[in-house]
């Protein structure tokens, strides 16, 4: 070394490697997990130094975020409409003294209620987008190697011609266009692994662009996002939309309003879990709107 460097970098070298490891402590993932011990990397994101072997070990050494028992009453927007039943159970079980509002946000949630206002008994099929998708973007984001993503839904582009001819099946009326960015090595098993996610991606037409986490932050600035809801009844049709500026927001706004209605609601003995159905208009709306 002292050939290729010269004899005083070789000095100054093995002095600042032995200042290192009598500064610091043996690398322990399960320290590491549990809190206890802080890894350092060196590297430059000015220069593009060491990002991506750092992006590569900083997902090998972390664990998805640990459960935690919740105490206290709740309001969560739940958007896996098939499983929502199930959760539900799931929460009353846990805490039957507890009070779990559960699934609200604009949908599930607002457009849950025009569904049922709307329906008389009949089938209803909602279109929604284009816009991100929170939870479908959620769920590329657990994927091994997955640093960033976004998923847009789209309607098909005849998707109002299919309504019109009966289709309900929102696997037919919607495309999924998801930007992922994802460690190189991991990109042929995360494609797979994304396709087959039931609840969220098969049976889908699915497109998967790879791109840098720095696209992937300019596509998220686009926050807009819609929802359409159709009913083809005996001698009638009825049919309602909503359009967001921002997804996020109106979640927000959505879960703020049913979170004010929990003393109330506790006040007149209700408790487990309740989503949108099961909790009365007269606690979140003006008495006037009827």
């Amino acid at each position: 070394l002292a050939g290729l460097i010269g004899e005083d970098k070789k000095n100054a070298l093995t002095d600042e490697s032995e200042l290192l490891d009598g500064a610091s402590c043996d690398l322990d993932l399960d320290r590491v997990r549990h809190g206890k011990l802080s890894p350092v990397f060196f590297g430059s994101a000015l220069t593009n130094f060491g990002v991506e072997p750092f992006l590569e070990e900083f997902l090998r050494m972390t664990s998805p975020p640990l459960p935690r028992q919740a105490g206290e009453d709740t309001v969560d927007s739940f958007d896996t409409h098939s499983e929502m039943q199930a959760y539900k159970k799931e929460l009353t079980n846990f805490n039957k003294n507890r009070l779990a509002l559960v699934g609200l946000g604009w949908d599930p949630g607002v457009l849950s209620l025009i569904r049922g206002a709307i329906s008389l008994g009949n089938k209803v099929t909602t279109v929604w987008g284009k816009g991100i998708s929170q939870g479908h973007s959620n769920a590329i984001r657990s994927v091994d190697g997955v640093i960033d993503a976004v998923q847009f839904t789209v309607p098909k582009q005849n998707y109002l011609e299919l309504i019109e001819n009966g289709e309900t099946d929102s696997k037919k009326l919607h495309d999924r266009l998801c930007y992922v960015a994802c460690v190189d090595s991991d990109k042929k098993q995360a494609e797979k692994e994304i396709r087959s996610m039931q609840n969220y991606f098969a049976g889908y037409d699915v497109q998967i662009n790879f791109v840098t986490p720095a696209q992937v932050r300019e596509l998220k600035k686009d926050t807009r996002h819609s929802g359409q809801t159709f009913c083809y009844g005996n001698g009638y049709k009825a049919s309602a939309k909503i359009e967001l500026d921002c997804n996020t927001d109106l979640t927000a706004q959505v879960m703020l309003l049913y979170a004010k209605a929990i003393p109330a609601l506790k006040s007149d003995g209700y408790c487990g879990a309740m989503d949108a159905f099961d909790i009365p208009l007269k606690y979140v709306a003006n008495k006037d709107l009827i």
